[in-house]
């Protein structure tokens, strides 16, 4: 199993979700990621937010794309 930890600026997101899915190509089998992402996929998931932000979209379709587990904390 792959292991790759992550801590996500704001900024950097896009460049970062396009990396995850550059490596993730690379990667057979099991892969595992966690980390800081500074965001949330849903609106739920934040206090008074009122609707979806665009860096919620993004992550939660990278999250879709990967097939990645969105574990509950």
């Amino acid at each position: 199993m792959e292991f790759m930890p992550l801590i996500v600026m704001l900024k950097e997101g896009r460049k970062v979700w396009e990396e995850m899915a550059n490596v993730r190509g690379l990667v057979e089998g099991p892969w595992a990621v966690c980390g800081d992402f500074n965001t949330t996929r849903f609106i739920l998931e934040k206090r008074n937010a009122r609707r979806r932000k665009l860096g919620m979209v993004e992550f939660s379709d990278i999250v879709d794309d990967l097939k990645l587990i969105d574990l509950p904390l």
